[in-house]
């Protein structure tokens, strides 16, 4: 048995398609007998939708939950 780190982010987590291939592949470490630390990051065009986030925030003065739903709206809800 082995401690395996796996790293995602960008595009290997930018569609659901994506996303289920990822888990794939963690269920398939574990099942294996290792043990299994996944490490994520931003999915893809996500950090730049965040700086775009920022920006009106700070241009417009928007609340935190506006900010929040925004953030949600923009990306999530098209996921799942």
């Amino acid at each position: 048995m082995a401690l395996i780190v796996q790293k995602y982010g960008g595009t290997s987590l930018g569609t659901l398609d994506h996303i289920k291939n990822v888990a794939r592949r963690v269920v398939a470490a574990r099942d294996g007998g290792d043990e299994v630390v996944i490490v994520v990051s931003a999915m893809s065009g996500e950090t730049s939708r965040l700086l775009t986030l920022l920006h009106r925030f700070l241009t417009h003065r928007m609340s935190g939950s506006v900010m929040f739903c925004w953030l949600l709206g923009s990306r999530y809800r098209r996921l799942f």
